[in-house]
């Protein structure tokens, strides 16, 4: 038959978290399989030609195939699957901090893309001397004056309640109401970045761009940079004053977080998903990358030349793990990257993660 006939797709459905209706019949992934000809197919299907799984681990009747290199054996000519295995090295933020650590060691800082970071509680001492290095002289005076760049994240290892820690000098200060300890006293893993304090604004405000990549081919690297994403703007116009530390909306780009603003107060509102999506774009806090890329030729900024640093820094994060993902071929992977842009058109990797759950 016709290839809109014969070609099937095995979707393995994230449990709780997704919607019970299928794939094929709400999402932007369902849009784009049917526009191809594909069609969703039972897992017991022999004829199946792509393997969707909404986590980065196959589990569940596919997980015997998933497994690397035994399961990728059994598969037939023309059979794909949506991960590689191994690609937590990449979506994995302590193994991606370490792989691009281990790069810069080997090759230098081409590859220090990602901003100065260090895992508690194991690398405390060495984050304590490199913010001794930072600490500003005693004679500078707290309160308005503007923060020095000595100045740390607190991010989990998971990307639950992500970025939601700033701490710097002997604090560590939680939405600008709870204080702790200085490093020593985090006992639970944590990545503490090193926080990029002069980045470039859009109308008076700190973003991030999200970026989304479809990684073809391991072994000869193949990559695809989209040439749309989103931008992510925090709610309320940057600053850098010690008093301004602890206010969310002015240091943080998150969707929930600006779909739930309501005149400087976290409240119940909004939510997570698609609606906290709707809700923030709502507030102004959702651009499109082209829309990113006229502000930026407006204001006589080099826009081919960031959008040639952006694409490097993907391939030194990939390059980074090249080693430790598999795939024999028979893989590909959607991912998102997330990025920060200096005041010197320079891009800062934060995050890479599983780009499936956002194309909803």
């Amino acid at each position: 038959g016709t290839r809109a006939e014969r070609v099937r797709v095995v979707v393995e459905h994230r449990r709780h978290e997704w919607p019970s209706d299928s794939l094929f019949s709400w999402s932007v992934l369902g849009t784009a399989m049917r526009r191809i000809g594909l069609r969703e197919a039972q897992p017991e299907d022999p004829q199946w030609e792509l393997l969707f799984c909404m986590t980065e681990e196959c589990s569940g009747v596919s997980s015997s195939v998933w497994r690397w290199p035994s399961g990728f054996a059994t598969l037939r000519q023309g059979q794909w699957i949506n991960h590689f295995p191994g690609i937590s090295e990449l979506s994995g933020r302590e193994r991606l901090h370490r792989n691009l650590r281990a790069m810069v060691e080997r090759h230098g800082p081409l590859f220090q893309v990602m901003p100065e970071t260090y895992l508690l509680p194991e690398e405390a001492v060495a984050l304590k001397a490199a913010a001794a290095q930072l600490r500003p002289p005693k004679t500078r005076q707290a309160g308005t004056k503007e923060a020095t760049s000595n100045l740390w994240l607190l991010k989990n290892l998971t990307f639950a309640d992500t970025r939601q820690v700033v701490f710097g000098q002997d604090k560590i200060m939680v939405q600008g109401n709870t204080q702790a300890p200085w490093p020593e006293q985090v006992k639970e893993p944590f990545l503490a970045q090193r926080y990029v304090a002069d980045p470039y604004l859009l109308h008076g405000r700190k973003f991030t761009v999200r970026l989304y990549l479809l990684v073809a081919s391991v072994y000869p690297l193949r990559l695809y940079v989209h040439e749309e994403g989103l931008v992510h703007l925090a709610v309320k116009e940057y600053s850098s004053a010690t008093s301004a530390l602890g206010i969310p909306y002015v240091h943080l780009t998150n969707e929930a977080l600006a779909a739930r603003h309501d005149e400087g107060r976290a409240s119940g509102v909004g939510g997570v998903g698609r609606k906290a999506a709707a809700e923030a774009r709502q507030h102004k806090c959702v651009l499109t990358l082209r829309e990113l890329r006229s502000m930026l030729l407006k204001a006589g900024q080099p826009v081919e030349s960031l959008w040639r640093e952006l694409e490097s820094t993907a391939v030194k994060a990939l390059l980074s793990a090249e080693d430790r993902l598999a795939g024999g071929g028979r893989a590909f992977e959607l991912l998102g990257m997330d990025v920060l842009i200096d005041k010197q058109m320079r891009p800062w990797l934060l995050d890479i993660t599983d780009a499936v759950p956002n194309l909803q």
